[in-house]
């Protein structure tokens, strides 16, 4: 067979899709079509429409230079993936961002060498170090329909779910791209938050119930078909799965915010849900979270009329029967410092890393008051932590520093009962810095954004200085696991050199 530098345009839908046709079998093209153009050229004269975003990030942060060498592979994010990132942010749009930022951001997406699926052995997985320094993986899967699948970040160090690409092997004049729905970071497996202890007291506490309105789910081999309420199309079940063919499947659920007297002391809410079956024996899927619009209504909501899935608000694997819970605390305070009225959140699975594809049930509430799904409240308690360091950053100008517990820490007291291990402390994002932004693994943080002492310990903080001024300040609320809150504001002192 003979083999050239590209692949057809519609190389990446048709491996999304699953092709029966294996790769090995199809004649690339030889036109020259794209490379004799560059990544950005091609964006520009509007081949691509899905990827306008990432040329206007691109040239937004001065970063031609860095895409340019035919010796690079690039991850280009979508529009969506972008918009998403932009949403999780707090903000709306590229330019609300510092370009150092997003420079950051962008440099995570390119390494060295240009790798197209052809140049990877059956399921091998190659590793190299990015333009910013962290790790990057390509794996070439190998399924009975589709030998030639890419995924980035398939990796058992990260805690970050494997991402597949959707359009891949674009061979360029500057070098190789494949294109990604989902914005990749590199994050570590570290430890996660311990849950609550069984005995903890909350009678102090104020708490509150947010039960659910309205939800549905949605079923693309129908695009018409409604499958909300109690009607005969009911299941009485949300449906839900990975995938993206005819038989992909979304969920619906809308929550009304009523007013709580703790909204400004709001340290925990959690998304509450009864899983009533896996239609695969063995499955422990994860399931992703997004906001969506609040316009739908469950005995109309279609495939064909559900709003878009917005910017990515959290994921909770291995899920089990039974009750599960996903944490949307930064979410959620948003929403009630926006004084938003209503909520709604549109539910899938992630890629399985095994490649299982199945269906998860969630109960609906017309099946039994007790099996509904609700979001859980609670307010602040007083907190057995105590400051442990706390001195200024570093910062070069126009640069970027990491936050390590030399300058920022909390301990617990000596008369502590519970156990505040790192990964027992969280952050809060209390008020955004004037002349910076803090990024968590890459990736801007807005306000309530929350991070753990254990991911600062593992250097995921940082604070990318935006050019101006000569010095800042970063002030944070500080709870622990139980629910307690560090009675002042910690205000972290930026020194810009």
């Amino acid at each position: 067979m003979k083999y050239s530098a590209l692949l057809m345009f519609g190389l990446g839908i048709v491996l999304l899709a699953g092709c029966n046709k294996l790769m090995k079998d199809y004649d690339l093209d030889t036109s020259n079509e794209l490379d004799d153009v560059t990544l950005l050229e091609y964006i520009n004269q509007g081949k691509d429409p899905r990827l306008t975003l990432y040329a206007e990030a691109v040239h937004y942060a001065g970063m031609e230079d860095v895409l340019a060498g035919q010796a690079k592979t690039r991850i280009v994010p979508t529009n969506n993936a972008i918009q998403g990132l932009l949403l999780s942010a707090g903000v709306s749009s590229i330019q609300e961002l510092s370009p150092n930022v997003v420079k950051e951001m962008l440099s995570y997406l390119v390494i060295p060498g240009a790798y197209r699926s052809l140049d990877l052995e059956e399921d091998e997985t190659i590793g190299k170090e990015t333009v910013r320094g962290d790790s990057l993986y390509l794996t070439r899967n190998v399924s009975a329909t589709d030998k030639f699948r890419l995924y980035v970040n398939k990796n058992s160090k990260l805690a970050t779910p494997q991402i597949p690409v959707i359009g891949q092997d674009y061979v360029f004049k500057d070098g190789v791209a494949h294109v990604v729905d989902i914005f990749p970071t590199y994050q570590e497996v570290m430890a996660v938050t311990d849950p609550v202890p069984d005995g903890v007291d909350y009678s102090d506490a104020k708490k509150d119930t947010l039960w659910v309105e309205a939800d549905a789910h949605v079923y693309r081999g129908s695009g018409n078909g409604n499958y909300g309420g109690s009607g005969p199309a009911t299941t009485h079940s949300i449906i839900v799965n990975a995938r993206s063919d005819v038989y992909a499947r979304r969920g619906f659920i809308k929550f009304g915010l009523k007013e709580i007297a703790f909204a400004d002391d709001l340290v925990a809410a959690n998304f509450n849900f009864n899983v009533r079956s896996m239609s695969v024996a063995g499955m422990t899927p994860t399931l992703g979270v997004w906001e969506t619009g609040t316009d739908w209504e469950e005995l109309e909501i279609t495939y064909n009329n559900m709003p878009v899935f917005e910017g990515q608000i959290a994921t909770s694997g291995g899920l089990g029967l039974g009750w599960n819970g996903v944490d949307i605390t930064t979410f959620i305070n948003r929403a009630y410092q926006n004084h938003t009225e209503k909520v709604s959140f549109g539910l899938g699975l992630m890629d399985d890393p095994n490649g299982i594809i199945g269906n998860m049930f969630i109960f609906t509430k017309e099946v039994n008051n007790d099996l509904k799904a609700f979001i859980s409240l609670l307010g602040a308690m007083p907190s057995e932590l105590e400051l442990d360091h706390l001195s200024a950053l570093q910062v070069p100008k126009d640069g970027a520093a990491t936050v390590t517990k030399e300058q920022l820490s909390m301990k617990p007291t000596a008369s502590a009962i519970y156990n505040y291990t790192d990964n027992n402390i969280i952050y809060i994002l209390a008020e955004t810095p004037a002349n910076g932004t803090v990024t968590r693994f890459g990736l801007p943080m807005g306000k309530f954004g929350e991070f753990t002492q254990e991911e600062l310990k593992g250097g995921a903080i940082r604070y990318v200085h935006d050019g101006t001024g000569s010095s800042d300040v970063v002030t944070f609320k500080v709870k622990d696991y139980i629910g307690g809150v560090y009675a002042d504001f910690v205000e972290l002192p930026i020194t810009v050199q």
